[in-house]
């Protein structure tokens, strides 16, 4: 098999949407360069905020909140920046929105101690907590469920009816350490006697699950391992989605990907941080902020439901 490609952002909405889309981008590119922020690589990174206080009397040292690239840098801004800003709010600080094209980058942020908190996935969070001791604050409720899948996902019309039907063809991951993207589909693989490397063919690695569903639709990959919640966000907003992908295979439920925190991090800005994401859904600009990201509340972490992912992750890792 071909060594895994990256892929490039791929339009999946309508050529009026993507003036819209870039309409927004230019808006916002006029507010960072207001508040004296910076756009790098399509997303803002804050870093010349580091000294400014969001409100009076907040603390000059900034909360570093990551988020891995679940979906694109650009929708990733548009759903997570109110969220990063009301938590820097709630907590006095000015608040940093850190992101990185890759789960391994964001993961080595969160081990160097680089970030103070991050949004993961289950697989980094398992893996980091197996390692180091990674602690979760807290867990997101998404259309009052606590848990995902990964599906495996098809064009509506193929004659493919799961996995096993795809061996030599083209497959779509938004990254390598994705639970549902990768690690759980390869290792199911695996468990079926097959090796995922020289069973698939061309494995498209696209950098977050709304390009692989991107890729499945344009026909650049015959199937793709995404996130349950991401695909049924886009075809709840698009219908041209829901017509145009077929869902194949479902992996068992998975605890949601938490925001976690490094073991050393200090314990009252730990307690701090949780009661800050636990307390969102109380009042109007949290709820607004969770809403953006697509959010009904946060939970405390429910350790008992990344069990799943912890087997899958040993299997895979070989521990």
């Amino acid at each position: 098999m071909a060594e895994p490609d990256a892929g490039s952002p791929l339009p999946w909405r309508t050529m009026v949407a993507a003036a819209l889309a870039a309409a927004v981008a230019l808006v916002l590119h006029a507010l960072a360069v207001a508040r004296t922020g910076t756009v790098v690589d399509g997303t803002i990174d804050w870093r010349s905020l580091e000294d400014a206080a969001v409100h009076e009397g907040a603390s000059a040292t900034p909360l570093r909140f990551a988020i891995a690239p679940v979906v694109s840098p650009e929708s990733s801004l548009r759903g997570y920046q109110a969220l990063v800003d009301e938590v820097g709010r709630r907590c006095r600080r000015p608040a940093r929105f850190i992101t990185r094209s890759g789960y391994a980058e964001i993961g080595e942020l969160l081990r160097q101690r680089q970030c103070d908190l991050a949004l993961v996935c289950t697989y980094v969070y398992v893996r980091g907590q197996h390692d180091y001791g990674l602690a979760a604050l807290a867990a997101p409720v998404v259309r009052s469920a606590t848990a995902y899948h990964s599906e495996i996902i098809v064009p509506a019309g193929s004659p493919v009816g799961g996995l096993l039907d795809l061996g030599g063809r083209r497959f779509a991951s938004s990254d390598l350490l994705s639970t549902s993207g990768w690690v759980w589909p390869a290792q199911w693989l695996r468990e079926q006697g097959r090796d995922p490397g020289a069973f698939l063919g061309r494995h498209l690695v696209t950098g977050s699950h709304d390009r692989s569903v991107e890729a499945v639709l344009r026909g650049q990959a015959d199937g793709a391992a995404v996130d349950s919640i991401v695909l049924a966000g886009m075809a709840a907003a698009d219908p041209q989605v829901a017509a145009g992908v077929r869902v194949v295979q479902r992996s068992p439920p998975f605890g949601m990907p938490p925001v976690v925190c490094h073991p050393l991090l200090d314990p009252a800005l730990r307690q701090e941080l949780g009661e800050a994401l636990l307390g969102l859904h109380r009042d109007p600009a949290g709820r607004a902020a969770l809403a953006q990201a697509g959010f009904d509340r946060f939970a405390a972490p429910d350790e008992a439901l990344y069990d799943g992912v912890r087997a899958t992750a040993a299997a895979w890792d070989g521990r």
